[in-house]
């Protein structure tokens, strides 16, 4: 049995290690970077402990590396060449997104739980567009949310500038029965190849947890422009 879910075959390729799936500490432990031994000496929490060791034995899994990637200065994982990738985690739960580079310039990942995003949050997260488009009963705050967060984590790679939620907003939402399509579009400059107005694709797609959303977001790579 793999000590992971396939959630997506890809483009991108979805993985998950959900909270109850056991994995042995030796495992966990055998690919850590020197860097990622540094870190994890300086988390003392079990659960973040937990999780920090589980994402990057994922993102081990999901690369076929021995060892951890390294990270640049940004905290941006450097990616083995030809790959492109995003993680996430909650509650214990970890993702990791990834797909040839050529397909996607960048992609982004966000797992969320409903229940930790509170309504008095959406002012603070909708446009006024996207708050229309979640009255329409649509999407929700937490696919907002969710979506935004993936928006950021595939942007900011290439641009290296940040930016809010109030600086992005829904172009476009189409329910269907897995889920949701979506396009989002950046309202500021988030970096050379994203001006303000560039337009992303994303998606909602089902986790084997009910109480979840999850939403990948990417840039198409020259493969999938040229066509």
């Amino acid at each position: 049995m793999s000590p992971f879910i396939e959630i997506a075959a890809g483009p991108p390729r979805v993985l998950c290690l959900t909270r109850d799936i056991p994995v042995d500490e030796a495992s966990l432990a055998s690919g850590l970077s020197d860097e990622s031994h540094r870190q994890l000496r300086q988390i003392t929490h079990p659960a973040r402990r937990q999780e920090f060791l589980r994402a990057r034995y994922l993102v081990r899994i999901a690369t076929a590396q021995e060892v951890d990637p390294p990270r640049d200065g940004d905290g941006v994982i450097r990616w083995p060449d030809g790959l492109v990738g995003s993680v996430s985690h909650s509650l214990g739960d970890v993702i990791v997104a990834t797909a040839a580079r050529d397909v996607f310039r960048s992609v982004g990942i966000d797992l969320e739980r409903p229940s930790r995003i509170r309504a008095e949050l959406a002012a603070k997260i909708c446009t006024p567009r996207d708050l229309e488009l979640v009255a329409s009963g649509l999407i929700s705050v937490a696919e907002v949310f969710a979506a935004k967060e993936a928006l950021f984590k595939c942007h900011f790679p290439m641009g290296r500038k940040r930016f809010w939620f109030l600086d992005a907003e829904l172009a476009h939402v189409a329910r269907n029965d897995t889920g949701a399509e979506l396009s989002l579009r950046v309202l500021v400059d988030s970096g050379p190849m994203t001006p303000a107005g560039t337009v992303s694709n994303a998606r909602v797609i089902p986790v084997p947890f009910d109480d979840a959303v999850l939403v990948w977001v990417a840039v198409a790579g020259p493969e999938r422009q040229s066509k």
